[in-house]
């Protein structure tokens, strides 16, 4: 088997796990964002144990799907059209400039709101509410990458 054909094998076996992760994604941002997510509401996530799971089950499948696209699915992609590995930096300063994602500076936040959401339990719940709505934006910037690789690697393929 070609070093092509493992390198498209892997990369449909990443965007079939990044789909996933972002349907996932999708339907805990309708649960947990049916009500706003504001410090009022969040005063109560120390008492009220099914926000407090639907916070942190967001904050998981966010961290998860960033994790995926800038640490899985941007590298293999990049190995499958051959081009060198790099720094994380440089290589969302080339999936930007190839259109890969919308901006590599908003991408690079999302990996600190991932930290922030993953790793930092916030005792300021205005933080907390401000970090949650800037994940769900973000959200949609993760989705759109995740389309925006999918199709590159289509047309990749279909190139002879």
């Amino acid at each position: 088997m070609s070093k092509r054909m493992l390198d498209s094998s892997r990369i449909h076996r990443l965007l079939g796990l990044c789909h996933k992760d972002a349907a996932g994604l999708e339907r805990v941002i309708a649960r947990l964002f049916s009500t706003p997510a504001t410090s009022d509401r969040l005063a109560t996530l120390d008492t009220d144990d099914n926000l407090a799971e639907r916070v942190d089950a967001f904050a998981a499948r966010f961290g998860r799907l960033q994790d995926a696209l800038s640490d899985k699915l941007l590298p293999a992609y990049f190995d499958l059209v051959e081009e060198s590995p790099r720094p994380i930096v440089e290589m969302l300063d080339r999936a930007e400039r190839l259109g890969l994602v919308s901006s590599a500076d908003e991408f690079i936040e999302a990996r600190k709101l991932r930290n922030r959401l993953v790793h930092e339990y916030v005792e300021n719940r205005d933080e907390l509410a401000d970090n949650l709505n800037a994940a769900r934006k973000a959200s949609t910037m993760l989705a759109t990458t995740l389309t925006r690789v999918a199709e590159a690697v289509t047309r990749y393929e279909q190139t002879p």
